[in-house]
């Protein structure tokens, strides 16, 4: 399948064709050619055309245009280039942008033409890049954006993957008019990427129990080495994910001056030990960038040694573990979207698995698919990937107060719109929920999800790569 894409905005161009890139990745298309409006009357398009601007030209069939809203403007990273609250709806399809005069429709069919009022190009530009994050200053006491700050959880879509619905429209009309249009040649397949953070892989330390913030006796039970801490469950862990064939990845702390980066060292044999027994296993070894590098990037954001803590704990991370990180995720999920996406790609750090919500799950970036990483300030587009995360545990224990079986359920429902949209469900388990003394019916809903995955068919063995790398379009 080829596409020939004619845009009239030269300014945004950078912006526009990163979406068309995403399209084509996601809808299978070989092969795909730019051209500014003017060219229409000289260039013999190839299977499909595809317009993008004020209104649409001159075209030949078969012909989708789709019209340009205000996104790309004067008004690009003003607080006036926000969808505005209520969305509207086209056959229940939340609308971000769109123009849409009286009497007219939202979508127009006409023979061989399809006429999109809904510009479905700035709504995946603005889902992909978080946009909004950008725009709106809200900052909870990490420095991370806040999801009732956001206008997908202020208009009750953020359970609703947006960018990959908008992009199956696309794909589906693109299918309509051309009735030959064939599949991918390796289609996506609805996958489970299992991912663990060792933030707290002991549960007593000399520090706390001296300090007589944990039950004394027990912890110098532990610390003496007559039994075994009960957050070290990674032979457990290595177990149930083994049972099912997953071969998950695990980042670790590499660094951080906070109270909440300090749970162990890189340095310390057992850790050592640790990682050499996962990748011995198959497991991935990921680094998992400190609070503190979060913190000084969003105090020094566009100054020299904004990246210095990156740089540090890469560092420390290559030189104990002998390789470079396979990815990378933030510590509390604290990211600054572009800026820590910025920092990343100049680490040439292959994906990041950071960009969800702490305290709600779902789909922050609007989508369920690995995708290319685009600085909005800047205009650029990364080499980073990024695995949004649809769901962790903490969310469920810490934010929401569910129950392990409320948890599940949501789980349940989340992991069947992922497979709706044969996309990858990112999961963030932590060692120590699968502690039934302290977090008691976890571990069990921890393996019942991984049960339902099974059932419905999901890849569980591993991230794939076309997750991660581009795919040839």
């Amino acid at each position: 399948m080829k596409a020939s894409v004619f845009y009239s905005n030269e300014r945004f161009s950078s912006h526009i064709r990163y979406v068309f890139h995403h399209i084509a990745e996601y809808a299978g298309i070989s092969q795909l050619s730019f051209f500014s409006y003017e060219d229409l009357k000289n260039v013999i398009p190839e299977n499909i055309i595809i317009t993008y601007g004020d209104a649409p030209p001159r075209f030949l069939e078969p012909h989708i245009h789709i019209h340009e809203a205000h996104l790309f403007s004067e008004k690009y990273l003003d607080p006036s280039s926000l969808p505005a609250l209520p969305l509207p709806r086209w056959n229940d399809l939340p609308v971000l942008f769109g123009n849409n005069p009286e009497n007219k429709s939202w979508v127009e069919k006409i023979d061989k033409l399809i006429i999109s009022r809904i510009d479905l190009v700035a709504g995946i530009f603005f889902l992909l890049t978080r946009y909004e994050e950008s725009v709106i200053t809200s900052r909870d006491q990490y420095g991370r954006f806040p999801a009732t700050a956001s206008i997908l959880s202020q208009g009750k879509i953020l359970e609703t993957p947006l960018a990959d619905e908008y992009a199956d429209v696309l794909r589906n009309w693109m299918r309509e008019l051309v009735p030959s249009m064939e599949k991918k040649n390796a289609p996506n397949r609805f996958s489970l990427y299992v991912t663990h953070d060792v933030d707290a892989p002991f549960k007593y330390t000399w520090r706390n129990v001296l300090g007589l913030r944990k039950p004394f006796i027990r912890g110098m039970s532990v610390l003496t080495g007559k039994t075994r801490d009960p957050w070290w469950t990674f032979p457990e862990l290595l177990k149930i994910d083994g049972d099912f064939g997953i071969r998950a990845d695990y980042f670790f702390l590499a660094g951080g001056k906070r109270p909440l980066d300090r749970g162990y060292s890189l340095s310390q044999k057992r850790i050592l030990d640790l990682i050499k027994t996962l990748k011995e296993s198959g497991c991935g070894i990921g680094i998992h960038f400190s609070l503190e590098s979060h913190l000084s990037l969003m105090k020094y954001p566009d100054s020299s040694i904004a990246g210095k803590a990156f740089i540090q704990e890469h560092a420390l991370f290559v030189e104990k573990i002998r390789q470079f990180p396979k990815g990378s995720r933030q510590h509390f999920l604290a990211v600054s979207v572009p800026e820590t996406w910025r920092q990343l790609d100049k680490l040439d750090i292959p994906f990041d698995a950071s960009v969800g919500f702490a305290e709600a799950p779902g789909f922050r970036c609007g989508t369920c698919r690995a995708f290319q990483c685009f600085d909005s300030k800047r205009g650029e587009i990364l080499k980073l990937r990024e695995i949004p995360l649809v769901a962790m545990d903490a969310t469920f224990l810490h934010y929401l107060k569910c129950s392990p079986r409320e948890a599940l359920d949501k789980l349940k429902r989340l992991a069947l719109v992922v497979e709706k949209h044969q996309g990858v469900f990112s999961l963030l388990w932590h060692n120590n929920t699968i502690c039934e003394g302290d977090y008691p019916g976890w571990r069990e809903r921890y393996i019942d999800f991984l049960k339902f995955c099974r059932e419905r068919n999901a890849v569980m063995d591993t991230v794939h790569p076309s997750h991660i790398q581009k795919a040839d379009t």
